[in-house]
């Protein structure tokens, strides 16, 4: 009897200790925070090593979700199919794109969505299978992986001109300049002296040009936008003459000099010309019609009221930059024509405008 006491207080005790673990479950899975995840498609061209089952995904590197699945898109070979869980409090829409990014230095990838509404980097939609697709856009590992080819090659080329750099025939010459120096320097104190003479003829004429320098560099300093206007230089890699001893061609530089219209002044990338309106244009208004330098034709905006000497401001329809993106403004600086023969009609109408603007009765003719 006591054994079979013992045995009922032993599972008692088990039962106790099964209950209480299934109540702590219970209780631990219902306190954490539930989450509800959607699915989709993307769709990458090229590569993705690096990126697998489990891999993260982050909306602006904030985790959201995890990738579920990759395989080959059965319509192209060239790209892949990654099924992704996403946490649904995330704001995927229409605009939501989808990159390839490194992390760290590990070679390992995950998926960085983020919103693109200009459309600028995504690539064409693709459609999609189960679930709804996110388009992707080309990533910082994408332009890498592309311009691998082109850096291999390169250093191709610089370790071959290291190699003709240090050639025997080379070093040898080198050698033999070391073995000239170290001859020629044996009578460097009497060069010495020479050198110190013509350094004090030197001094004295340097303080002549001193003079004409500055008003070199003033003049030079006016002339810079004209001489920059005026002149430019292309270069063009590897089109010039071939190299000795079987080295890479040299550039080609095009000189090229911009041709002079007597319409127009330049100034960097803007444009200034003149234009005559009659006294009645610049009253009420009107428009200009400008004959560009490349025979386009062009409207200016004639305020009412403009005045004699005002300056009309287009924007963008300048000379290109060449340093950067967009165009110069032409400026339009407006003369107002004064009649100087008027008939007797003409005479008796500005008279009558005049008295009429100044608020008096018109005088008789």
């Amino acid at each position: 009897m006591e054994r079979e006491a013992n045995y009922t207080a032993v599972g008692a005790f088990v039962l106790v200790i099964a209950l209480a673990a299934a109540a702590f479950v219970y209780w631990y899975s219902d306190s954490r925070e539930h989450r509800e995840y959607h699915r989709y498609e993307i769709y990458f061209t090229g590569s993705v090593s690096g990126l697998d089952k489990g891999s993260a995904v982050r909306y602006l590197g904030v985790g959201v979700g995890r990738v579920i699945e990759l395989r080959i898109d059965p319509r192209d070979s060239g790209r892949v199919e990654v099924i992704v869980d996403i946490d649904g409090a995330t704001p995927i829409s229409e605009h939501t794109v989808a990159q390839l990014q490194l992390q760290g230095v590990t070679g390992l990838l995950y998926i960085d969505l983020m919103d693109d509404r200009r459309g600028k980097r995504a690539a064409p939609a693709v459609a999609g299978f189960t679930y709804p697709v996110i388009r992707s856009s080309p990533s910082q590992f994408d332009v890498f992986l592309s311009s691998l080819p082109e850096l291999v090659s390169d250093a191709g080329e610089v370790v071959r001109r290291a190699n003709l750099l240090f050639s025997d025939t080379n070093l040898n010459a080198i050698s033999g300049a070391l073995a000239g120096i170290e001859s020629a320097s044996r009578g460097l104190p009497q060069t010495a002296r020479d050198l110190s003479a013509l350094v004090t003829e030197l001094r004295g004429a340097t303080a002549e040009l001193a003079a004409s320098a500055q008003g070199a560099h003033a003049l030079i300093g006016a002339s810079a936008p004209d001489i920059e206007a005026a002149a430019q230089r292309l270069r063009v890699p590897r089109q010039g003459m071939p190299g000795p001893n079987g080295l890479p061609a040299g550039d080609l530089y095009v000189d090229i000099e911009v041709e002079t219209d007597e319409r127009f002044e330049r100034q960097g990338a803007d444009l200034g010309t003149r234009a005559s309106i009659s006294f009645a244009e610049a009253a009420l208004g009107s428009k200009l019609e400008i004959t560009m330098p490349d025979d386009t034709v062009i409207s200016a905006e004639v305020q009412p009221g403009t005045q004699p000497n005002s300056v009309i401001v287009v924007r963008g329809q300048g000379m290109p930059r060449l340093d950067r993106h967009g165009r110069g403004d032409l400026h339009v600086a407006v003369n107002v024509r004064v009649p100087t023969k008027l008939s007797k009609a003409a005479k008796k109408l500005l008279r009558e405008l005049d008295a009429e603007l100044a608020g008096e009765s018109a005088p008789e003719a």
